[in-house]
Formats: structure tokens, C-alpha cells, sequence
């Protein structure tokens, strides 16, 4: 069985960067790590099913939705969209029941999110990890990017971490990634890059 490493925290906080980073020197030491995250679930559920701000999809009541609250944006989902988280964590699931270790970039909004990880990764190792970062700091990443819309780091802040328990917790917003991901890696046991 593979082990499961989840990385949660809010939108723009850093986690795609620890995925990165540490896929590449996995891959360099010769350990086959797959990932996976919540964007690309995002993405894989058809444009129709999707109301982001400027666009709304005819189905997306039933799918994956933006909504503006004050001033943050939060992510609102129907029954299409909840089958497709279903489906996101089963691969999971899939992939490590068959040998491979994973590593997930998710944004755990709710109880829902964690008792869904929960019950589809039972009976498989799971690491759970933090990824906090300052608001300001997330904030200021998701208007550089230039591919986010502004106010979903808000709208995530004080939810993301609300129902989770963790094996390890990371601050992107002063350590580097080399150091974050550096102690990702003891904390898993894993031998150092060749």
C-alpha cells in the first residue's frame, strides 16, 4: 500500500509550490510519488457546470460555484460537484491501494470535506499537513498570479482548518519551500535526493 500526503490550506497559500518542489526531488531520488489536487477537479468538471465571477454555466446550480460574500469569494457546490470530490478522493484511494504514494493539494472547506477523506483513505496511511500562511501574504500571491480571482484566499482563511487534525504543519509565509519541503520529507522518513 502507498501512503497518502495531503496538503491543506487555503487558495494561494503555497501548497502547488510544496507539491512541486517536492515531487522533483522525490523523482530525482528515484521514488515514484503521483499527485493530484483540487484544481484539477475543478477543471475536469465540464465548463456548464461551473459559475466563476463573469461566467455561469447553465447547469452550474448543480455544480461547482464562486459566490461573492462581502468581500471574499466562497466556493458553494451541488450534487454534480459533490460527485465529483467523491470521485477525486476514490482515485486517491485507487492509486495508493495499488502501491503508489500520493501527494494531494486540497482545500478542506468543511466537515463534509474531511469526513469524505476520511471514509474513502480508510485502512490507508494518511499524513496530514497544514499549510498556513498569513493572510496579507496569500493575498498579495493571489493578485500577482494573475490567475485567481481575488477574495477566494479570504473566503477560505477561516474555514480551511476548522475540522482538520494534523500530523505536521507548515508557514509558507517566511520559511522557503526548500525548507518547508526539506521537513516534509524527515517528517516522512524519506532518504534525501540523490
Amino acid at each position: 500500500m502507498g501512503r497518502v500526503v495531503i496538503l491543506n490550506g487555503t487558495s494561494s497559500s503555497g501548497k502547488t509550490t510544496l507539491v512541486d518542489l517536492f515531487l522533483a526531488r522525490r523523482h530525482k531520488a528515484g521514488d515514484c510519488w503521483l499527485s493530484t489536487g483540487i484544481d484539477e477537479c475543478i477543471a475536469r468538471l465540464p465548463d456548464a457546470w461551473h459559475r466563476t465571477p463573469g461566467f455561469d454555466g447553465p447547469w452550474a446550480d448543480d455544480g461547482f460555484r464562486l459566490e461573492a460574500v462581502d468581500d471574499a469569494l466562497v466556493v458553494r457546490g451541488g450534487e454534480t460537484w459533490q460527485r465529483m470530490l467523491t470521485a477525486y478522493r476514490r482515485t486517491v484511494a485507487v492509486w495508493a491501494s495499488v502501491g503508489f504514494d500520493v501527494i494531494v493539494d486540497d482545500v478542506m472547506l468543511d466537515r463534509a470535506a474531511v469526513d469524505g477523506w476520511r471514509a474513502e483513505l480508510e485502512g490507508l496511511t494518511v499524513v496530514r499537513v497544514a499549510v498556513h500562511c498569513e493572510l496579507d501574504a496569500a493575498e498579495a500571491r493571489e493578485q500577482a498570479r494573475g490567475d485567481r480571482y481575488g477574495g477566494i484566499a479570504r473566503g477560505q482563511y477561516d474555514v480551511v482548518h476548522r475540522d482538520v487534525q494534523y500530523d505536521l504543519e507548515l508557514d509558507t509565509t517566511s520559511r522557503t519551500p526548500d525548507e518547508l519541503v526539506a521537513e516534509l520529507e524527515r517528517h516522512l522518513g524519506l532518504r534525501p535526493e540523490k
